[in-house]
C-alpha cells in the first residue's frame, strides 16, 4: 500500500496530535519491525505507517523552513527600507549644509 496525497493530514493537525498518537505508534511499530544485526547496526523493515509518519515529519520541517524563509525575507525588506531611509536622511543633511 502506498502513501497518497489523500492520506496526508494538514501540518497543524498533525502537530496537535503527533506526541500523543503518532510518536507512540511509530515507536511500537518500529520495535517489532527492527532487527539488531550487531552492537552498532540494525535493519528496519518499513511499512505504510512508518513511511506515513516520516512523510508527515518532513512536511512539518518543510513548513518550518518556509516560515524561516519568510521571516528572513521580511527582515531583508525591512533592512532595505531602513537603509534607503538612512540614505535619504544623509542626502538631505548634506544638501542642508
Amino acid at each position: 500500500m502506498r502513501v497518497t496525497p489523500e492520506d496526508i493530514i494538514p501540518v497543524a493537525e498533525y502537530q496537535n496530535i503527533k506526541r500523543d498518537v503518532y510518536y507512540p505508534m511509530r515507536r511500537a511499530i518500529k520495535k517489532i519491525r527492527q532487527i539488531e544485526i550487531g552492537p552498532f547496526a540494525s535493519i528496519t523493515f518499513e511499512n505504510y505507517d512508518l513511511v506515513w509518519v516520516q512523510i508527515q515529519g518532513m512536511l512539518v520541517l518543510l513548513d518550518c523552513v518556509c516560515l524561516l524563509l519568510h521571516i528572513t525575507l521580511l527582515t531583508l525588506i525591512i533592512f532595505d527600507l531602513l537603509l534607503h531611509a538612512l540614505m535619504f536622511l544623509i542626502r538631505n543633511f548634506i544638501h542642508m549644509y
